[in-house]
């Protein structure tokens, strides 16, 4: 990699000059290649649509190591490493993770960065996805929901609320005269008021319920450290410029020491 060492400086009397003349194309990774062995950093959690949508994704990360960085059977030996980052979504039918790749950054052996990343914003549909190591297009995981706890709860809520309202109804009479509708208590008065107040204040409890579990969502759940391969659908450009960060330089002059 003889361009890589020497100094940072680059000739040319413009900015566009010294930003054409430092970008080297080094590597490209096809649209369609398969990188194996990587290893999901964070964990996968997959929200599962609620029609069709799904609100607020997961972000995750995958880590490729140097010696996993083979496209179509060609390695890149002066490419540290990279990281992989992207969005989740989660299938409750399969009880599994499909993971969407957003950007790619890849650290050179001398410490240089490259960031690709998809074009059109947060909105688009990335540059690749993710697999299992046997090539399943959706990472097995564990389903994660509060719905058992949700419907008995609710159930319970809702039919003694329509239990109190029952037996407060049964202390009127209600008449019919032509056009008007006369409606008075004419049983007893404690149970119609017993049954007024708990029927109002079971169907407040029970609002409040539909409304804070209204928030919450199904999942599937896959832990950090699972093995994963990024499929690639769109072609990635590695170009290598001395214009770019690195990860850690080197400091030339002495430091002064902090008695």
């Amino acid at each position: 990699m003889p361009f890589i060492d020497g100094t940072d400086e680059t000739t040319g009397n413009t900015k566009t000059s010294r930003t054409k003349s430092a970008e080297i194309p080094y590597y490209t990774l096809p649209e369609n290649s398969t990188l194996l062995g990587s290893i999901s950093m964070t964990a996968l959690i997959g929200r599962v649509p609620v029609g069709n949508n799904v609100t607020d994704p997961y972000p995750f990360k995958v880590v490729i190591g140097r010696e996993n960085l083979i496209a179509n059977g060609f390695e890149l030996p002066d490419v540290e490493g990279a990281i992989v980052s992207g969005t989740a979504s989660g299938d409750w039918t399969l009880s599994c993770v499909r993971g969407s790749v957003k950007s790619m950054t890849f650290v050179f052996s001398d410490g240089r960065i490259v960031t690709s990343s998809q074009a059109g914003g947060k909105d688009s549909e990335g540059i690749g996805w993710i697999s299992d190591e046997s090539g399943i297009p959706c990472v097995p995981g564990e389903r994660k929901t509060n719905a058992p706890e949700y419907l008995g709860s609710n159930f319970l809520l809702a039919g003694a609320s329509a239990a109190a309202q029952g037996l407060s109804q049964a202390q009127t009479t209600t008449v019919v005269d032509g056009d008007s509708v006369v409606g008075a208590v004419t049983g007893d008065n404690g149970k119609y008021i017993l049954g007024q107040a708990l029927g109002g204040g079971l169907k407040e409890t029970a609002d409040w319920f539909r409304e804070r579990y209204g928030q919450m969502f199904d999942a599937v759940y896959v832990p950090p450290g699972h093995p994963v391969a990024i499929h690639l659908e769109k072609e990635i450009a590695i170009d290598y410029s001395k214009l770019n960060r690195k990860v850690k330089y080197r400091v030339s002059q002495t430091m002064p020491r902090l008695d």
